[in-house]
């Protein structure tokens, strides 16, 4: 019989998840530097507004939401956070989820956030 994981073992897993994120974010952003001393490709990428935001969702969004899918329906059953506190990802019969569904589980937890993140960057950056 599998057991469910309490709020504060999953919210500690999302963080060790965020530390690996975080790092990402990190490497991104040093290349970005990098690469526009060299040339100015933040300009072209973050032009306008539908561009800055296919931009941060193909660097961002994309990346880390296949960080979740692809580690969620891996035969290690969770990302590496889930792992270091060992909780899996399972379906009703305990046996590890296929790669749709864990993209959906993914996407059911990201498709707020984005919306969120689109609505912020609309008022913010273009209030009218």
């Amino acid at each position: 019989m599998n057991s469910y994981a309490g709020f504060w073992i999953r919210t500690k897993a999302f963080v060790l998840d965020y530390l690996i994120i975080l790092v990402y974010l990190i490497v991104l952003t040093v290349i970005f530097l990098l690469i526009n001393q060299a040339s100015d490709i933040s300009r072209s990428l973050f032009a306008s507004r539908i561009s800055a935001q296919i931009s941060g969702f193909l660097l961002v969004t994309v990346p880390i939401s296949l960080y979740f899918a692809i580690g969620e329906s891996s035969v290690h059953r969770g990302t590496w956070g889930k792992r270091r506190l060992h909780l899996a990802v399972t379906d009703q019969t305990g046996n590890r989820i296929g790669f749709p569904r864990a993209v959906i589980r993914t996407l059911s937890k990201f498709i707020p956030w984005e919306l969120s993140h689109t609505i912020i960057w609309q008022t913010y950056f273009y209030p009218e």
